[in-house]
């Protein structure tokens, strides 16, 4: 695709199978050309494909359509050679360099060292610059979207949120399962002032944890690449800073390096960015899309995560909660 192969032919193609990667199945393909190939065309590729998720058809987009409609080719992105999805049957699948033999990922769950968070961070940076949004038009182009989206989301939750109550039963108490339903039941309202605000949105990432991130073996030849866009969607640009940090991280690691980063995040913006957003905005909105990350352990729980991914995101939730004083914002 993409003219990769101008000259030559593929002459074998063998693939081996990996994991699940959340609703997707991948492999890694090796594939042979002719003598006469393009001496550039990729000799290894990482294929996903993924079936419609039935259990959130009102949640779109998906990564198909991200890597169709929003990719480009100077952003900290990996390429991907096709994108194809079935009329019928709503199968998609994605054609992808394979980074593993220049990018790694840290080992589950550890952090990466923070030399690595400050690398993300910056790459965030130029992801949220690009797709930065200020005008009055634009912002009201892209509202009805992310209102329609968060409707949804909460109609899910409303659902949802007592199923995950009683499966969890004496292992959460009472009081933290009132805070948690207090705070889904305000969220619609205070997310959607912050979208009314006229403050700046843009492309997010949605699922941007350090695991959806492949780190460069040489920094000096490679930078940060983020992977794995199943949950994009126009927002506000803290969601994804809170959602890497605010829920992954003790208060104790966050008092130490969370700070830091932010400013580093904010000072990789471009200036056109800059000087339409305050380092005080930023941190406000950090503090409310913590509270959006309460939405996180029953959709984890409802797609069959391990609860070695969301048991431990709820006790940082509501350290993190307090730390922050999230309270002051209901």
């Amino acid at each position: 695709a993409g003219n990769v192969l101008a000259s030559g032919s593929v002459v074998s193609v063998s693939a081996e199978v990996g994991p699940m990667w959340n609703i997707a199945h991948t492999a890694r393909l090796k594939i042979d050309y002719s003598k006469d190939a393009t001496p550039t065309a990729p000799h290894h590729l990482f294929v996903k494909i993924a079936a419609p998720d039935e259990r959130f058809p009102d949640i779109p987009p998906d990564e198909f359509s991200f890597y169709e409609k929003m990719a480009a080719p100077d952003l900290p992105l990996t390429n991907c050679f096709d994108a194809c999805r079935d009329g019928k049957t709503g199968i998609t699948s994605l054609l992808l360099d394979d980074l593993s033999e220049t990018h790694e990922q840290p080992a589950w769950p550890l952090p990466p060292s923070v030399l690595m968070c400050g690398m993300a961070v910056r790459r965030l940076a130029a992801l949220h610059g690009h797709w930065w949004v200020t005008e009055p038009a634009d912002l009201e182009r892209h509202r009805p979207a992310i209102h329609e989206r968060q409707r949804n989301i909460s109609a899910h939750l409303e659902r949802r949120l007592p199923v995950f109550f009683d499966d969890l039963g004496d292992r959460i108490t009472p009081q933290r399962c009132a805070l948690m339903t207090t705070i889904l039941k305000q969220l619609p309202e205070l997310l959607s002032a912050r979208v009314e605000s006229g403050d700046p949105l843009t492309l997010i990432h949605g699922d941007a944890h350090f695991g959806n991130i492949m780190f460069p073996k040489d920094p000096g030849q490679h930078g940060c690449v983020f992977i794995d866009w199943e949950e994009w969607a126009y927002d506000f640009s803290s969601i994804d800073l809170a959602y890497m940090m605010a829920l992954h991280w003790y208060p104790d690691r966050r008092a130490l390096y969370e700070r830091e980063l932010l400013r580093t995040y904010f000072d990789a913006l471009p200036d056109r960015v800059a000087e339409t957003w305050s380092w005080e905005q930023l941190l406000e909105d950090y503090r409310l899309a913590h509270l959006r990350n309460f939405i996180i352990p029953a959709f984890q729980h409802e797609m069959g995560a391990s609860p070695s991914v969301w048991w431990s995101h709820i006790e940082r939730l509501f350290l993190n909660f307090e730390d922050l004083d999230c309270a002051e914002l209901l």
